[in-house]
């Protein structure tokens, strides 16, 4: 297993230590806004949150998760680096400082970049490795997209935002009950979404899926999340179900669990059958029949 074993002792990271100087507005996470700044010297992505904010309660028990799972792992090349926790009571603001990536998302990039197979193929092995890791330390993504893969100046790709993740235990997945508050629509596996109703779907927020029903999620999931990212990536297609809108598509899930993005089997190149045969594999409508990603990195490894 591909990993590094760099111990992370979070720091509480004060206002002034860092550099705000030329800050840049990166956008919005899952539970709080993104900004550059410089710590030591060194370029750095914070995410911060307002306390004062409504729905802060919310915002501030995912960013809590995120912060506790980034504390419980060490470092790898595929997962986000983290420096500590920012803190500045003046502001009544706290945040994550993270290493910053300065090619952006992964989805901005191959939408704006005619990728070659085996740059593909570099893309998914290295999300492949970062969910490994994770799910080797029982933490299940539950939000993983092209969206949440960010690359640094070398193009590799480090998996982001965990404010849905949870810990999960190994022996306990296909009991464990976790409030569903997860994922983007086409990305969510169909299981997920199995028993909502289509009252329920159509009154979520879009695009993401916010319900207080408890359902089974395990790292199965993950797995078919991984699939949909393989479909993104390969056909260089960040919609997978064209203009229908995140209702739209879990009400299709809901109504056909075996429905998939759509593609044209024909176009693909014989060495590139593989991929697709695995993206296949990983969407599975049977969470069984999904490989683990164990299985999924040593498939990659030669490729």
């Amino acid at each position: 297993m591909t990993q590094e074993l760099v111990d992370v002792n979070p720091l509480i990271i004060e206002e002034d230590k860092l550099d705000w100087s030329n800050s840049i507005f990166l956008g919005n996470g899952a539970s709080g806004s993104v900004f550059t700044a410089k710590y030591f010297g060194i370029d750095v992505a914070v995410k911060v949150i307002l306390k004062t904010n409504s729905g802060v309660a919310n915002d501030l028990s995912d960013f809590y998760n995120e912060l506790e799972l980034l504390r419980s792992i060490t470092q790898h090349s595929n997962i986000i680096r983290f420096f500590g926790l920012y803190n500045n009571p003046s502001k009544n603001s706290i945040g994550l400082v993270m290493e910053l990536c300065s090619k952006g998302s992964l989805s901005n990039y191959i939408s704006s970049h005619d990728l070659s197979f085996d740059e593909k193929v570099q893309f998914i092995k290295g999300i492949a490795n970062g969910m490994q890791y994770l799910h080797y330390h029982n933490i299940a993504h539950r939000d993983l997209k092209c969206e949440n893969v960010l690359l640094d100046a070398s193009l590799t790709p480090k998996i982001i935002d965990f404010g849905y993740s949870r810990m999960i235990a190994d022996d306990a997945m296909k009991s464990m009950n976790l409030t569903m508050n997860i994922g983007t629509a086409a990305y969510c596996a169909p299981e997920i979404i199995k028993s909502q109703t289509s009252s329920t779907i159509s009154l979520m927020n879009e695009p993401e899926l916010r319900s207080n029903t408890t359902l089974a999620y395990d790292k199965r999931c993950d797995v078919y999340s991984f699939a949909i990212c393989i479909f993104v990536i390969y056909f260089q297609n960040s919609n997978p179900y064209g203009r229908r809108t995140g209702p739209q598509i879990l009400m299709q899930l809901s109504a056909n669990p075996n429905a998939r993005p759509k593609y044209n089997e024909s176009n693909i190149p014989p060495r590139e059958e593989w991929l697709v045969n695995l993206m296949k594999l990983c969407w599975s409508t049977n969470p069984q029949d999904r490989p683990s990603f164990e299985q999924i990195c040593s498939l990659l490894q030669n490729k």
